[in-house]
């Protein structure tokens, strides 16, 4: 099953589903064109937005873009329906401003956004975009609210870190990582995977490994920062049970990981 643009699952129900007795409807297509419609509802990926200008995509609606940046940052809109069947009547996506800088949604091609030439989120403010199929609209709210950091505090106990498992922390809310932190007692070297899985699974094994092999590292340092979580699973749902494992440390005897979500 997979995520698909409403043009996507028109074409499936048409191919799949047909109506013209020629083809028999199995058990097995009404299956899959109808998880489809499912997972084309239900699912929302992730789009950590990196770089200015940015242009968003037609494939990533519904989706939630992620704005984590110091420097003012620009989004682009393509105009609705300039590639046809793209940005039409019912398009959506959402935008979140976590960073320091100010964003800006400018729509192209003399089009509007709210009758405005553009739109601006400050730091904490969240846009769910619409398109008609001519213009967008926005609706436009402070979501700093939202914002909750998990916090694990892995102690050597005055000796330096051993690598192993360290603990487990239940999640009793829908989130959506952001940004992970590292803070440790002195310069040093530490390797820290965070595993997750459901309750009924419990308990989470490496191989629910949610960092996309580039766990939260310090390297000959007391500290560091990662905005970007390249190949991490960044949705994690209520009562989900995240497990913490030290693959590597030295010299460090106390380390926090401090992982920032928006609920």
């Amino acid at each position: 099953m997979s995520k698909e643009t409403p043009l996507q699952l028109d074409t499936d129900i048409a191919n799949q589903l047909p109506t013209n007795g020629q083809q028999l409807i199995t058990a097995t297509k009404l299956r899959g064109v109808l998880g489809s419609i499912v997972d084309s509802f239900s699912q929302q990926n992730v789009v950590p937005v990196v770089t200015s200008p940015y242009t968003v995509l037609n494939a990533n609606y519904q989706n939630l873009h992620v704005i984590n940046r110091s420097s003012p940052t620009t989004i682009n809109l393509p105009v609705p329906g300039g590639v046809p069947n793209e940005f039409t009547a019912g398009w959506s996506s959402f935008f979140s401003n976590i960073g320091s800088g100010m964003v800006t949604l400018v729509p192209a091609g003399g089009k509007t956004i709210n009758g405005l030439s553009s739109i601006t989120l400050p730091t904490g403010y969240s846009a769910n975009i619409s398109s008609d199929g001519t213009n967008y609209f926005a609706a436009v709210s402070n979501t700093t609210s939202g914002l909750a950091a998990i916090t694990f505090i892995i102690d050597g106990g005055g000796i330096a870190i051993a690598a192993g498992i360290k603990g487990d922390l239940e999640i009793p809310f829908d989130c959506v990582l952001l940004r992970s932190t590292l803070l440790a007692d002195q310069v040093g070297s530490i390797v820290v995977d965070v595993w997750k899985d459901t309750f009924a699974a419990y308990p989470p094994t490496v191989v629910d490994s949610i960092t996309g092999g580039n766990p939260p590292t310090i390297t000959a340092a007391n500290k560091s920062q990662d905005t970007v979580l390249t190949g991490w699973t960044l949705p994690i749902a209520a009562g989900s049970i995240i497990r913490i494992n030290v693959n590597s440390a030295a010299t460090i005897t106390r380390c926090t990981l401090s992982l920032v979500v928006l609920k």
